[in-house]
């Protein structure tokens, strides 16, 4: 099997999931320290992410790692912000011409991931009935 990478996360709310989720799976659910889970979430943070793991290095260790998840969850794991996130870039696709093929099925895709996070979450439904995403 080809090894799995992780992508780092840099502070993009709709990447948040998807990173958490790969870490959590490759990295998170092995039998490895939490010095090694706070090591490897470093690595894998850029960016604003990345200072806030950051700023948990100084904590006891074993207690940086469960700080810096907390902190990562509370400020990118909130689902109604991602959800948000996902039809931002549903809206975003606003003036396709009907010729657009390439644009038309990039929107199907961007619209399916984006119905998947309404659901998944089933908070971001509420979304969908915002009088902005409802124009």
């Amino acid at each position: 099997m080809p090894v799995c990478v992780i992508t780092k996360f840099g502070g993009i709310y709709d990447k948040y999931f998807e990173f958490i989720r790969d870490f959590d799976m490759l990295i998170g659910s092995k039998l490895v320290s939490d010095n090694e889970k706070f090591q490897y979430l470093k690595q894998y943070t850029e960016g604003r992410p990345h200072k806030i793991v950051r700023a948990c290095l100084h904590l006891d260790p074993g207690e940086d790692y469960q700080k810096a998840r907390s902190a990562l969850e509370k400020r990118y794991g909130n689902k109604e912000r991602i959800a948000s996130a996902h039809i931002d870039k549903v809206l975003a696709f606003l003036d396709i011409k009907g010729e657009n093929v390439e644009m038309l099925d990039e929107f199907t895709v961007q619209l399916d991931t984006c119905i998947g996070v309404m659901f998944g979450f089933q908070c971001g439904l509420l979304e969908l009935q915002n009088p902005r995403t409802l124009r």
